[in-house]
């Protein structure tokens, strides 16, 4: 029984010692995860301005131009 209690105690202790020797495998996720969302951030970042940059152009082409109305017009 002292036997099988030492076995146990000292397999914890040898998995303890190992495990702070081995690769974290949610450090490699967590990487990933980071890159994954400053990559969206980037996209939904640029299909704003890309959205923005169409709304002013749709905007300024079916505005009617100044010069129509600074401009007298001869009715004759």
């Amino acid at each position: 029984m002292i036997y099988t209690g030492i076995t146990i105690i000292a397999i914890g202790i040898v998995l303890l010692i190992a495990s702070f020797f081995m690769k974290d495998k949610l450090e490699d996720l967590e990487s990933e995860i980071e890159h994954l969302t400053i990559t969206t951030s980037q996209d939904v970042y640029q299909l704003k301005k890309k959205v923005k940059t169409l709304e002013e152009e749709l905007l300024s082409d079916s505005m009617p131009d100044e010069k129509y109305f600074t401009e007298p017009h001869n009715k004759y």
